[in-house]
């Protein structure tokens, strides 16, 4: 080859990506005899949101969500959901049951010597008798509460009649020090593991993917050597963030606010009670991350690929329309 050719080629490549900025990415054109094939496909609906489910989606199993644990250590109680007119091909309904946000609540609610837990555990039970499965899903967990967690799953296990589902969702991890969800020990008490492989950006930290191709690798890694193969599920999520680049809010001395106000070409204005206070507006700039098709088949081959059984979507109602073409059950 001579030198000229040798230039010519890239050169005529750049000029084709040009011309077409996405060529080099990979295709996410599959037709329906290359849909991704899974044993298990979970997709968690709303309660409220029942309608967004249809015949087109490839579901075995639907989470209904949820069944909260409120601020005073109760469950809202909750029914099985008629879903015949939306979505009436075989599927398994499972129980939801959510604490999300307050690691002192999870404290306390697991705690023996209260009697929260006791009463969780025997309403779980009896709202479980109208579901095919129960779902936990404690998000906020200290890791000096890993043992009552363990206890807990162990105490609800044994609450459920056999031919229950009994499963757990866990946050995404990667590490194993101060790490409150132990893979192995959780994988041990249920019969499904879904691993939760988003928010690798979250809402109160910088901006950045929900959950970018490499990071979604690594999560999965680590969940495999630890969960059986038959009980692992890897979740997907269908939603997206914004994030504001700038921060304006902040503590202010009296010099500074009245600098602020001064700069800001600001009114001081009264409250009816004396109080001083201005306003002004600045532009800001936003910054939104979100799944689209491609992004999330490229997840969905990643899992494929890896010989994952499950793959879990939150939540139903979010999705590109044209996603479930491209997701089947084995």
């Amino acid at each position: 080859m001579t030198r000229k050719q040798t230039f010519l080629i890239p050169l005529f490549l750049g000029l084709m990506l040009l011309a077409n900025p996405k060529a080099h990415l990979p295709s996410a054109q599959n037709t329906n005899a290359d849909r991704y094939a899974f044993k298990e496909v979970w997709g968690y609906v709303m309660k409220g949101e029942e309608t967004f489910l249809s015949n087109s989606m490839p579901f075995t199993d639907i989470g209904y969500f949820s069944s909260k644990v409120e601020d005073d250590g109760t469950l809202t109680q909750i029914t099985r959901p008629d879903l015949k007119g939306e979505f009436d091909r075989s599927h398994r309904i499972h129980l939801v049951v959510s604490m999300i946000g307050s690691k002192m609540l999870t404290h306390f609610v697991l705690r023996e010597d209260l009697p929260f837990k006791k009463q969780m555990v025997l309403d779980i039970a009896r709202m479980a008798a109208d579901f095919d499965g129960v779902q936990i899903d404690f998000e906020s967990l200290r890791y000096e509460d890993r043992d009552l967690y363990l206890k807990f799953l162990k105490d609800v296990r044994a609450a459920l009649p056999k031919n229950k589902i009994f499963s757990v969702a866990v946050p995404a991890r990667w590490w194993e020090t101060d790490n409150a969800f132990n893979y192995v020990d959780i994988s041990a008490i249920v019969d499904r593991v879904i691993v939760m492989a988003y928010d690798e950006h979250w809402r109160t930290g910088e901006a950045g993917p929900i959950a970018s191709l490499p990071w979604c690798k690594k999560v999965l890694d680590y969940a495999q050597k630890r969960i059986p193969p038959e009980k692992l599920v890897m979740g997907l999520p269908l939603y997206g963030r914004a994030w504001q680049v700038e921060t304006y809010a902040q503590a202010l001395r009296y010099p500074q606010a009245i600098d602020l106000c001064q700069k800001m070409s600001c009114n001081v204005n009264m409250t009816e009670t004396g109080e001083p206070f201005f306003e002004y507006q600045v532009p800001a700039t936003v910054k939104v991350y979100f799944e689209d098709r491609h992004s999330l088949i490229n997840k969905i081959g990643l899992y494929n690929k890896n010989a994952v059984s499950g793959v879990a979507f939150w939540r139903v109602g979010q999705e590109p329309k044209d996603l479930w073409t491209q997701v089947r059950t084995k």
